[in-house]
């Protein structure tokens, strides 16, 4: 199939080939380039902003992930130290304006704000804990970040997904098992949480999760496969293999019912997840294909399209409407 737009990027030999201009991003729609952070730059779109923003940390190790939460209108941007760098919408995103994050020690390497309890759960790397922190609000803006609580693990937790229906937090581990973290409305703020289940799932650490309804949750791995679990039953539905070298990001299409999946290769893969035994399809663009990396892969919101970014630049859209 052939992408409805293509952007930016160079070949591999460092030239940068011209191309349609891409059309104008919606306001709606937020983009993270994790992968092109190697000149220290920032870029994005969202929190209903009217023109992209551009900030330049300098001194700043070069960003390991970025995580967006619009309920905070904040960005957090994670280095390979314990240095995270808070941009805030209340303080227009000016550096050292929003308070800094109180990282016990180890670079954060996944977040998930859980806004029914006004509770943002971080994990990390080099000390194994997940740790909940409250924001302090003065004037709708984060004045600064009690920890609340640390607990932990045996395993560094990579990805965090939280649950409002089952009020539940969902986490990968590094050892491939899937972690269910129930948590009742009666536990109090210093509770310190603990996996009320475990299930094995994975040959490798968990790179990915997503949920794509109320009771399907997919994860993505190292050992190449992609899963789907019910959430409610702890059990997993369906397993298949995807991409031999790993699978490093997921997306979902809920218009289309598809799970995007992308790999070390230069394209992704979309898979009818309500099929009992779907057959993937391809993402590839004859005309101007990728050439690198894939390292973004975003659904545009109520949308039936999708934006895909390549470590050389080029960023593409998809109608998923053709497939």
């Amino acid at each position: 199939m052939s992408s409805i737009f293509s952007a930016g990027g160079r070949d591999p030999n460092g030239s940068r080939p011209d191309g349609p201009a891409a059309p104008a991003i919606p306001r709606a729609f937020s983009l993270t380039l994790d992968g092109l952070a190697e000149d220290e730059m920032f870029m994005g779109w969202g929190f209903q902003l009217t023109q992209s923003m551009q900030v330049y940390l300098s001194g700043m190790d070069v960003f390991a992930r970025t995580f967006v939460f619009e309920e905070l209108e904040m960005l957090f941007c994670c280095t390979q130290t314990p240095k995270t760098a808070v941009l805030s919408a209340g303080n227009n995103f000016r550096l050292g304006a929003a308070p800094e994050f109180p990282v016990r020690s180890g670079a954060v390497v996944a977040a998930e704000y859980i806004p029914s309890r006004d509770l943002l759960v971080t994990t990390s790397a080099k000390s194994r804990a997940v740790t909940g922190f409250r924001p302090h609000w003065v004037d709708g803006v984060v004045a600064r970040w009690d920890r609340l609580w640390v607990s932990d693990q045996p395993e560094v937790h990579t990805p965090l997904v939280w649950s409002e229906p089952h009020r539940m937090l969902l986490s990968g581990g590094a050892n491939g098992d899937l972690c269910y973290w129930q948590v009742s409305k009666n536990v109090p703020d210093h509770h310190v949480w603990q996996p009320t289940h475990r299930q094995p799932g994975h040959q490798h650490s968990i790179s990915a999760l997503m949920l794509l309804d109320a009771q399907v949750l997919a994860s993505g791995a190292r050992d190449g496969f992609v899963a789907l679990y019910d959430v409610q039953r702890g059990e997993r539905r369906a397993q298949y293999m995807a991409h031999p070298e790993g699978v490093g990001t997921l997306a979902h299409c809920a218009d289309q019912q598809l799970l995007i999946s992308a790999g070390k290769e230069s394209y992704a893969y979309a898979w009818s997840w309500t099929e009992p035994h779907p057959r993937p399809m391809r993402l590839w663009d004859p005309h101007r294909p990728h050439r690198g990396l894939l390292v973004s892969i975003i659904a545009v919101p109520k949308a039936p399209q999708l934006i895909t970014c390549d470590v050389l630049g080029l960023i593409k859209g998809w109608d998923l409407r053709t497939m």
